[in-house]
């Protein structure tokens, strides 16, 4: 009897899931822990339907049965290797070699703990599925502790990085881990009652409207911020006096030299072509798409200075990316500060690859500076908007070096390489 209110509750569960996932199927998914928490649920509903069909409506159909309750025990332990980076994302978990060696045994040991029952299933080795009765209890003691390694694992990670989020949302991380104990304990006062189950989808509902909400505000937040900062960045590439600069130069150009007045033409309208372009990315562009744009703005320059702006670069690595406007500014601000020096500006702009980051250099020749007197104010916008912008995405920092009463100022911006593939601005 108890298998059967068992079978009911999951079959009941699971059609909760299925509604909550076709409501959600209508949101854009805008956080990794939304997109988790949608296969998860996906995977619990497989686990629901299969084992409460399997209790309830083919106890007499061996094969099927069985099928079907393999079915449910691969969507388990999916879901408890799922769980795992589930958790790393719900608190915002650092990609460390420990965390990512943990990660790895989980799924290593799941994938061990179904392969037990899988075969448990079609020779009742140590657990009679139709029974449920124990055969080998040695063996089922030990079918149990792949299982209960990989929630371990989870517990133990909640508990390490428990200051990273509120003692409430620590407590509802760790319920799943803790279930079987729960579900366990109900099935020794109702024999053949399992909750494990029906329990695991509770807690999958509870830590959407928790945390997978609670990331896609901040993640909304976070790109209209992120999107302003965009805006001011391209209105800093065609801020008025740039313009006027660049058609007065035309302007003479067409007498002087109309040639090259309509390759400057060309290369002003490629330069806000794809400012304009950059100002439309949501994600990390290629550096390549950045330096176009850059080398657009210098050829300009040279066009107004002449031998005044030398420009030198050392690219040892191309194949990254980076956030949209994050390197021309700093080729802005090093041609003015250069241009300070009497003696002409004298720019160069490097890139290398570190095991992990890469870094993107400016070099300039005017006089140096202190950049711990400089406070944010006092920065060029340009600047002050790209720290800003790095600090909301989380993908580098910027580092400026420069000493007062010395030539040369350098800017670095340390990209992490881990966000290179897959984070979206």
């Amino acid at each position: 009897m108890g298998r059967l209110i068992g079978g009911a509750l999951e079959l009941y569960c699971a059609f909760f899931a299925l509604l909550l996932l076709l409501l959600t199927l209508k949101k854009k998914v805008r956080s990794r822990a939304s997109f988790l928490s949608r296969v998860m649920m996906t995977t619990c509903l497989v686990m629901l339907l299969s084992d409460g069909a399997a209790v309830c409506f083919f106890s007499e159909l061996p094969l099927v049965n069985k099928g079907l309750h393999l079915l449910s025990f691969a969507a388990f332990y999916a879901i408890s290797g799922q769980y795992v980076l589930y958790i790393r994302q719900a608190l915002s978990i650092p990609q460390s070699r420990n965390v990512k060696a943990l990660t790895a045994l989980s799924f290593g040991v799941n994938t061990l703990g179904f392969l037990f029952w899988a075969v448990n299933c079609f020779s009742p080795l140590f657990f009679d599925i139709q029974t449920n009765e124990v055969t080998n209890a040695k063996l089922h003691a030990l079918s149990i502790v792949p299982g209960a390694l990989s929630l371990l694992i989870a517990l133990g990670l909640v508990l390490f990085y428990r200051s990273k989020t509120a003692f409430s949302n620590a407590l509802l991380l760790m319920a799943i881990p803790l279930l079987p104990f729960v579900s366990s304990l109900v099935g020794q006062l109702v024999p053949g009652l399992s909750l494990q189950y029906a329990l695991i989808f509770l807690c999958l509902v509870l830590n959407h409207s928790r945390f997978d909400l609670f990331k896609d505000k901040q993640i909304e937040q976070r790109d209209a911020e992120i999107q302003k900062l965009q805006l001011l960045l391209t209105l800093e590439h065609v801020k008025p006096h740039f313009i006027y600069n660049v058609l007065t130069s035309i302007y003479f150009l067409c007498d002087s030299d109309p040639a090259l007045a309509q390759q400057a033409l060309g290369l002003f309208s490629s330069f806000l072509r794809k400012a304009l372009h950059n100002m439309e990315a949501t994600a990390l562009v290629p550096f390549a798409r950045e330096l176009e744009l850059v080398q657009n703005y210098l050829h300009l320059e040279s066009m107004r200075f002449g031998d005044r702006l030398q420009v030198s670069y050392h690219l040892d690595v191309t194949a990254f990316s980076l956030p949209p406007f994050s390197l021309q500014p700093l080729v802005e601000n090093a041609v003015k500060h250069g241009l300070q020096n009497g003696a002409g500006g004298k720019i160069q702009i490097a890139t290398r690859e570190e095991d992990d980051a890469y870094l993107v250099i400016v070099i300039d020749n005017g006089d140096g500076f202190d950049p711990d007197e400089a406070d944010l104010n006092n920065k060029p916008s340009g600047i002050r908007n790209i720290q800003q912008l790095l600090s909301l995405t989380g993908s580098g920092e910027l580092e400026i070096i420069s000493k007062k009463g010395k030539t040369g100022t350098k800017a670095v911006l340390h990209l992490q390489k881990h966000l290179q593939k897959s984070d979206s601005l």
